[in-house]
């Protein structure tokens, strides 16, 4: 399971909770607020994903999946 930014060791969960004090709902405007997938980027796909869904914890995505689809 992934639930987090490996490269700045951020959690979804803190991740969220920044998004959500700074009414942000797009990943762009959140990396202006807390520092996040600038280095790999692979977490982008999962905060996406987070930012549609509320979730924090996610399976290992495989391919591209729309953000805001279902599993």
């Amino acid at each position: 399971m992934v639930d987090r930014c490996i490269c700045f060791d951020r959690t979804f969960a803190e991740l969220k909770t920044a998004a959500e004090q700074a009414g942000v709902r797009d990943v762009e405007a959140l990396q202006r607020v807390v520092p996040f997938g600038l280095r790999c980027g692979l977490c982008k796909p999962y905060v996406e994903r987070m930012l549609c869904t509320g979730r924090v914890v996610f399976p290992v995505i495989r391919s591209y999946v729309d953000p805001c689809a279902g599993d």
